[in-house]
């Protein structure tokens, strides 16, 4: 077959359809049976065999090219695997391929920047992170495909046939160097450069600290506000309703587990956009933002 190597911060679904389409395979399926026809270890989960037909480690690959570092923000382990490793196959076979959300997301401006300078374009993967509403790079409201098989059809040819719908978001409002979306943007855009998962329970002592120093209540009872509250506050209402609709709904002072849950003891990990949501609540500006994502207490070698 062809080699067809990845383009900077392209989705791996989005990757192996370009794939397929330069080697005129037929479907998926049959692409990844010849993908474990010339492999050495053809029972690799199908973002490893990506990574080898590309000529590159699996690690590597999943770091640069996997949803895994915002799907797996924290572990239970104390020193996870790292992204990819052969001892963390299981998560690339879960996990490896998945984006965080239905649909595709493309700004057009990438899409025609990429067009020019590469005769192609391709499907990124911060435009795919739960919440972002615009490109990180121009600022511009994204454009959204709902339908199955979303990474299919290059994004010029889902642009030509009218398939892109944009994305109806309050550019001023997000796009303030101190808002609380540009802050959660911040966040999870910096999961993707990560090489492996947190270890929870250090994670979640960090959150409760920072949440007590800014007057956040942290147990089961008492009338000061939850981290959730906070979230409530400093949020627009239009983008939480969009996207964490459940949040946006709860009551004031009552727990909303899935966020309030990351300041108990626990070694139980919450989701990334969670965490992304927790942090830039308790956090005052973007570069305190990042403190949290970047402690940790296993920091793998090799990257």
């Amino acid at each position: 077959m062809i080699r067809v190597s990845p383009m900077p911060g392209e989705i791996a679904e989005g990757h192996l359809s370009r794939i397929r389409i330069v080697n005129g395979i037929s479907s998926r399926d049959r692409l990844i049976e010849r993908l474990r026809a010339q492999s050495n270890e053809p029972s690799s989960p199908v973002l490893h065999l990506l990574a080898a037909f590309s000529g590159m480690d699996s690690t590597t690959y999943a770091i640069d090219h996997s949803m895994m570092p915002a799907l797996r923000v924290a572990s239970r382990d104390e020193a996870p695997a790292m992204h990819g490793s052969q001892e963390g196959a299981s998560f690339s076979r879960r996990l490896g391929m998945l984006a965080p959300r239905p649909g595709s997301r493309v700004c057009r401006r990438c899409t025609a920047q990429n067009l020019v300078e590469q005769g192609f374009s391709w499907y990124q993967r911060e435009h795919q992170l739960i919440g972002v509403d615009l490109c990180v790079v121009h600022g511009c409201g994204l454009c959204v495909f709902d339908g199955v098989d979303a990474y299919s059809e290059p994004p010029e040819i889902r642009e030509a046939r009218g398939e892109f719908q944009p994305i109806q978001v309050d550019v001023a409002e997000q796009n303030g160097s101190d808002s609380f979306v540009t802050r959660f943007v911040s966040i999870s855009c910096s999961y993707l450069h990560r090489n492996a998962p947190l270890s929870a329970r250090a994670l979640h002592a960090e959150l409760a600290s920072r949440a007590r120093a800014v007057g956040l209540r942290i147990s089961d009872s008492g009338n000061r506000p939850l981290l959730s509250d906070a979230i409530l506050e400093q949020a627009p209402k239009v983008w939480l309703q969009a996207h964490f609709p459940r949040l946006f709904s709860k009551s004031p002072l009552k727990k909303h587990y899935p966020i309030d849950a990351l300041l108990m003891p626990s070694a139980v990990a919450g989701s990334g956009d969670a965490y992304a949501m927790a942090i830039a609540a308790i956090s005052s500006n973007e570069s305190d933002s990042r403190a949290p994502i970047a402690m940790s207490t296993y920091v793998p070698a090799g990257r």
